[in-house]
């Protein structure tokens, strides 16, 4: 039996065997445009990579519940944002959304692990972490690249296959040069490079 996997909010990232939408597609704060498309308890996927840092916090609710409601019993809504820990505060800054860039990119939460578990426990989703940086700079990896929950290219299994700034020596010198001393060892040997916080909520059982 196949299973209906739904990627939001796609730009250049595709996936094969998933219905993707672009947010002119389908808008995922809206009930209207889930409707046009689904009925409720029909999808087994949904996998969203950075999408919900730019809604705010009562859209990222709304969007949370709406995904809560399409989803089967059992079923799973992917996030990847980026991560507000990151060890290093020139990526903190480039990525927050009140930082050097925020008229840029548009971000309106600074998620962590614990704001997005807040988030997603308050719509009834069981959450499992994947990737993710704590409060002392650690950085935690269960997401092995590529599983049935989707693909997110921007994680620390994939993007060293693709093209990035972060490896410019100007722009790899500065985030090393802003992680505390006692840790830039581990990064270094770990090769860590664009990392997003992952994580998969699941839709509980009836």
């Amino acid at each position: 039996m196949n299973k209906l996997c739904v990627a939001i909010g796609v730009a250049s990232e595709k996936q094969t065997g998933w219905l993707q939408f672009s947010q002119a597609e389908l808008d995922a704060t809206n009930a209207d445009d889930w409707a046009r498309h689904f009925q409720y308890n029909s999808i087994d996927n949904i996998i969203a990579e950075h999408v919900w840092e730019h809604l705010s916090w009562s859209q990222a609710h709304a969007a949370s519940r709406l995904c809560f409601q399409y989803l089967k019993p059992g079923g799973c809504l992917r996030l990847a944002v980026p991560d507000i820990f990151h060890v290093s505060s020139y990526i903190r800054d480039v990525i927050s959304a009140t930082g050097s860039k925020a008229n840029e990119h548009n971000h309106l939460v600074d998620y962590n692990y614990k704001l997005m578990n807040r988030l997603l426990t308050e719509e009834k989703f069981k959450v499992q972490l994947q990737d993710w940086w704590d409060e002392t700079g650690v950085f935690h990896t269960h997401y092995t690249g590529h599983d049935n929950n989707g693909y997110v290219m921007r994680s620390y299994k994939n993007w060293p296959k693709h093209q990035s700034i972060y490896r410019e020596d100007k722009i790899y010198k500065k985030i090393i040069n802003t992680i505390p001393d006692d840790q830039k060892d581990v990064f270094i040997k770990k090769k860590i490079e664009h990392t997003s916080l992952i994580v998969d909520a699941i839709k509980p059982l009836l």
